[in-house]
């Protein structure tokens, strides 16, 4: 009795033991408070994650003394309140319940007390531009937070000296006092100091623009650092202080390089009429002049190729412009060039002292076959070039050369050339590649492609008459095949089929956007193959149909209208790609086929529509409209 007792004890244990038990409650730990910025953040943070839920969600379970028009949101073990003020003093409650994001809840409610700080005292230049319009109202905008005077030093660097700090890199960086006070001490001097009165409002950001010309009187060419700290601070001698990096100007200087050389233009910024008589400087990088010129009429100012072409510390660097005794502006030609890129501006590189324009008759051929080449050469200004050897180097698709080719323009700067193509050669993109001499540097350049092909010779038409198909009503679709010299095409065998997938961007207007459930998977649907042969007639029908209605969110495509047409020597897949023009929720398939296509026997090449597809939604207020593209595969 005494062993059963303990074996009925022991299976309570182990039964107690394997039991769920309840998961630990969700526990408060701490806040923070993030209060220099606009909107302050305070952050209450939890033990466990929180759960990821809509906003507005877990407000109920957040109370705010003073009433506040707080959003909630969490952040992983966070839960994050914003709508505070600053300069308040906050009790915040969190109410039981609470969830967190494993199903556990806050066993009880949790009252926090804390004070959202005023923001800190801080100065800021915003602008990124370092031009300040000559003779204009207005000055240097300086956003400041807190703070009722600033102090305020100018700093001027001589024009002689300005190539070192582009050197450095220093332009457009935040100063610290180290590098203040050795601008001062080596490269420039101080022209101002003194205190700016800020008319600031608590906790909101002030901008207060500062008249440069004004505080520093007689303006003389060079460029101007501002560099302002709240008065009465005491930063570390490594932090940076608030720094404006700017030229006062009326003028606006553009430079293009090339292979000619450097050419400048110069505008007034006030009427953006050309200014004349403005004196350019070019300055290398050890600081060297490498030539100047005075605009003309039209502003513009040309230095030649031979300044451009220094390297090392005689390369270039600066461009400098002044007019009269103050006005000055610079362009750093160490900087990054504007890229044009996406402004549509591709197209041919430009030619250098030579350039040769390189054609064919054609643009494929067969093997066994001759291409006609022709080559004009001309100069930069493209003007015959008569007399220079050239070399022409054939390259087959995977860029080894086969075949060289000595050219001599004569007349006008012309030549041709025949290139006969193996039987056996290699199908793809071949390049006939032409340079100077036996130089490896090619002037101009001519691809045409080599492949198996043979222009079309039939044409098929598909009619599938009035009314849609479903999945229990498959689509009739009539094929009628005529050889383009009139005959029909009898006795063709073929197949036909139909693909059904999702389509990643239905509607064109919304490019980069998704519709319907993404978790929603959804296998693409086929139809077919579906077997034919024409009668003597060249008349044939397939049934298409899908074994089921396809049931999704998604709008569909059909990416795939295949023909496969078998003759006397090979099989030709034709593919029809389509794009959907609007979309439809769950609904039923419908396929359409009308139009015609035209391919060959013997390589598939396709050159009209043949279908459309479409899809209706079960109420009929919505339908997917395919737009069929076509495209060939060979096997």
């Amino acid at each position: 009795m005494r062993r059963l007792q303990w074996t009925i004890l022991g299976l309570g244990l182990v039964l107690a033991a394997l039991a769920p038990r309840p998961s630990a409650a969700i526990e408060y730990v701490a806040y923070t408070v993030a209060a220099d910025q606009s909107q302050p953040r305070v952050c209450l943070g939890f033990t466990d994650p929180l759960p990821r839920v809509q906003p507005g969600e877990l407000e109920p379970y957040v109370a705010v003394e003073p009433a506040a028009d707080i959003a909630v949101a969490a952040r992983d073990r966070d839960l994050c309140l914003t709508g505070l003020g600053h300069g308040l003093d906050y009790s915040i409650t969190l109410r039981q319940g609470l969830p967190g994001a494993d199903g556990t809840r806050l066993a009880a409610d949790v009252t926090v007390s804390l004070r959202v700080p005023d923001r800190r005292p801080s100065l800021a230049f915003r602008s990124k531009g370092y031009v300040l319009p000559l003779g204009r109202d207005g000055g240097v905008p300086l956003t400041s937070v807190n703070v009722e005077t600033a102090t305020l030093r100018v700093l001027q660097i001589g024009e002689r000296n300005l190539v070192q700090q582009l050197v450095d890199g220093a332009l457009g960086t935040q100063l610290d006092s180290w590098a203040r006070d050795r601008i001062e001490d080596q490269t420039g001097r101080e022209i101002f100091a003194g205190r700016v009165e800020i008319d600031s409002e608590r906790n909101e950001e002030t901008v207060t623009a500062l008249p440069i010309g004004e505080l520093v009187g007689k303006l003389e060419p060079g460029l101007y650092v501002a560099v302002a700290e709240p008065a009465g601070a005491s930063p570390q001698d490594w932090d940076a202080r608030a720094t404006q990096w700017l030229t006062v100007s009326d003028l606006g200087l553009t430079v293009f390089s090339g292979e000619s050389g450097l050419t400048a233009v110069v505008r007034s910024l006030g009427d953006v009429a050309p200014v004349a008589g403005a004196t350019l400087t070019l300055l290398a990088q050890n600081n060297q002049r490498l030539g100047s010129a005075v605009s003309d009429a039209d502003g513009r100012a040309v230095f030649p190729a031979g300044a451009m072409r220094g390297r090392g510390g005689d390369a270039p660097r600066a461009l400098l412009v002044q007019r009269g005794d103050a006005d000055f502006t610079f362009v750093d030609l160490g900087g990054p060039e504007l890229d044009l890129a996406d402004r549509g501006l591709d197209g041919r590189t430009p030619p250098g002292a030579v350039d040769a324009f390189v054609y064919t008759d054609r643009g494929i051929y067969r093997p066994g076959e001759t291409v006609h080449a022709g080559v004009l050469l001309r100069d930069d200004q493209a003007r015959a070039l008569s007399g220079l050897p050239l070399t022409a180097r054939l390259l087959r698709p995977d860029m080894q050369e086969v075949e060289r080719f000595v050219l001599r323009p004569e007349s006008q700067g012309g030549d041709t050339l025949s290139i006969p193509i193996a039987a056996n050669a290699y199908t793809g993109q071949w390049t006939l590649r032409v340079g100077p001499g036996d130089s490896q540097a090619a002037v101009g350049e001519a691809s045409f492609l080599v492949d198996d092909f043979v222009p079309p010779r039939l044409e098929l038409k598909l009619d599938a008459g009035a009314g849609p198909a479903t999945a229990d009503q498959p689509l009739p679709v009539a094929i009628e095949g005529n050889w383009l010299y009139g005959a029909p095409a009898s006795s063709l065998d073929g197949e036909a089929e139909l693909q059904v997938e999702t389509d990643p961007e239905p509607f064109p207007a919304w490019p980069g956007y998704g519709f319907g459930l993404v978790q929603e998977p959804f296998e693409p649907q086929r139809a077919g193959p579906v077997p034919f042969r024409t009668d003597d007639k060249g008349h044939a029908s397939v049934r298409l149909e899908l074994d089921r209605a396809p049931d999704t969110t998604q709008p569909l495509r059909a990416v795939a209208v295949g023909l496969t047409a078998c003759g006397a020597r090979r099989c030709i897949i034709a593919r029809h790609e389509g794009e959907a023009e609007l979309a439809a929720q769950r609904g039923t398939l419908h396929v359409t086929a009308g139009g015609h296509v035209l391919l060959d026997v013997a390589t598939g090449l396709i050159v009209s529509e043949l279908a459309t597809v479409t899809l209706d939604s079960p109420g009929g207020n919505a339908r997917l409209v395919m737009t069929i593209r076509t495209s060939t595969d060979l096997t």
